[in-house]
């Protein structure tokens, strides 16, 4: 669990340093002259790729959660499996635990009908 959230906040941190150069560059503006006197073309790449790298990070959480966590894995490829449950799973040792449940499944229940032929004849 530590080195997920670890490497979450790596990434984050990695993604969004552009932002802080801008940032710093901006405060320099303000203090000086009131406003943003001059917006360079480097600030302005800057600003393009920051926002690219925004989206990079936003897009790239799943990837290390997929990476970095067992139960998110299997419940993410359990989605969109469209399946319920698992038969078997490792435990933290490797060892396989028997998931089966008793409780009833679609397929074992039957659909009534509860309208009788007299309602079916008036509509």
């Amino acid at each position: 669990m530590v080195a997920l959230l670890f490497s979450i906040v790596i990434v984050f941190l990695c993604c969004h340093t552009t932002r802080l150069a801008l940032n710093v560059y901006e405060a320099v503006q303000m203090i000086q002259f009131g406003t943003i006197q001059f917006w360079p073309v480097w600030a302005d790449n800057l600003t393009r790729w920051n926002h690219l790298m925004l989206v990079v990070n936003s897009s790239i959480n799943i990837l290390v959660y997929m990476a970095k966590d067992f139960k998110f894995r299997q419940a993410f490829f359990l989605m969109f499996r469209c399946e319920k449950e698992v038969h078997a799973r490792p435990n933290r040792r490797g060892k396989l635990l028997n998931t089966n449940t008793s409780t009833p499944s679609a397929a074992n229940f039957t659909l009534v009908n509860s309208s009788s032929e007299d309602e079916k004849s008036v509509l």
